[in-house]
């Protein structure tokens, strides 16, 4: 069902829009309607909006004189607006076709917010492993150092073990030697008796 909203008018010429543009305010009006209408301002360098008077300047700024860095604070006193084909635009169709896209829009929305969630809880999830992760590898560290310090403990017991077990070696083996000497000399002495 067509809509009975008319094509928009310009203020001055109270014809359709042709080229529209809008001063800082916002008003639309045809881009040469508002020249004539700046050019007639009995000031130079300002003019005012037909609409609603708000004040606009009509000096254009030669953005070749001016650094790049700045060209980003300045602005020009009348903007390019485009309105499309209004006829296409007043019909119904057009409107469920924005209404479709809206919708769509929203949709795709509430899915990227639903696969944030998601990765959200994973990476909670992830880092919670993480976490556990690191505590786990901590205590093996632990439990290694503590290894190693034991295993150092019972490789020094067992040198010292070594060392004195080595030194009863000795002693037993040096025992023996004279307890074979002393056994020789009575042998020895047993014989002289023996003969004589």
């Amino acid at each position: 069902m067509p809509s009975t909203t008319s094509a928009p008018e310009c203020p001055i010429c109270l014809d359709k829009f042709r080229n529209p543009v809008a001063p800082p305010c916002g008003h639309l009006a045809c881009d040469s309607c508002i020249t004539v209408h700046a050019r007639q301002s009995p000031n130079p360098y300002q003019a005012t909006c037909p609409t609603c008077r708000a004040p606009f300047p009509t000096v254009l700024v030669d953005l070749s004189v001016i650094p790049k860095k700045y060209h980003v604070f300045v602005s020009q006193p009348l903007r390019r607006v485009y309105l499309g084909n209004w006829e296409d635009s007043n019909s119904q169709t057009s409107i469920d076709d924005l209404r479709l896209e809206n919708a769509t829009l929203n949709a795709h929305i509430v899915a990227l917010r639903c696969e944030n969630e998601i990765i959200s809880r994973q990476l909670l999830a992830t880092q919670g492993s993480f976490s556990r992760l690191i505590a786990v590898e901590r205590d093996a560290r632990s439990t290694i150092d503590e290894l190693t310090e034991d295993l150092e403990e019972a490789h020094l017991a067992l040198d010292e073990a070594n060392e004195e077990a080595m030194l009863a070696l000795e002693e037993a083996e040096e025992k023996e030697r004279r307890a074979n000497a002393k056994l020789a000399k009575l042998r020895a002495e047993y014989d002289a008796l023996k003969a004589g």
